[in-house]
């Protein structure tokens, strides 16, 4: 260690400001973008669906958060779950059935991640059918004596 005085500068007070601003700048680089979404209601009848577009920068991976409320009307009823570059991290999942009695209501807190493409991202309920009773042979089955004449679905933002 020849000429050297003894003092040795890791960082000068320049680079040290930089490598703090840096370090204080990264979470913010990491973190997602925030899904933009406006929710609704609506009644549905048999056949009918609602659709509630999700709006990204397509670029990244949104955090999507939403609430989502399912009652039934005055018989049985089946909606189907659908959605578009959603990823769900929670109920109910892409393509679930779900069934719901005469004036039952079902609350969804909703959570998962937008996907980043093209296409425009989106989720959706459909008012599929009535649910069949189970039916065992020998047995004298139908569909439900009443079926749901409507249904309501109605979302909002988290």
């Amino acid at each position: 260690m020849s000429g050297d005085s003894g003092s040795f500068v890791f960082l000068s007070p320049l680079r040290l400001l930089l490598c703090v601003l840096g370090l204080a700048l990264l979470p913010l680089a990491a973190q997602a973008q925030n899904a933009a979404f406006q929710g609704g209601a609506m009644a549905l009848a048999q056949g009918e669906d609602v659709t509630f577009p999700i709006t990204t920068d397509n670029r990244s991976p949104a955090d999507f958060h939403t609430r989502c409320t399912l009652e039934g009307g005055d018989g049985p009823a089946m909606l189907i779950f659908d959605a578009e570059r959603y990823i769900p991290l929670s109920e109910p999942q892409v393509g679930q059935r779900i069934a719901l009695g005469a004036h039952e209501q079902r609350l969804y807190e909703m959570s998962g991640t937008i996907e980043p493409g093209q296409l425009d991202a989106y989720i959706s309920f459909a008012f599929a059918d009535v649910p069949e009773a189970l039916c065992l042979p020998g047995m004298v089955c139908g569909k439900a004596a009443r079926e749901a004449s409507s249904v309501k679905v109605s979302c909002t933002d988290k």
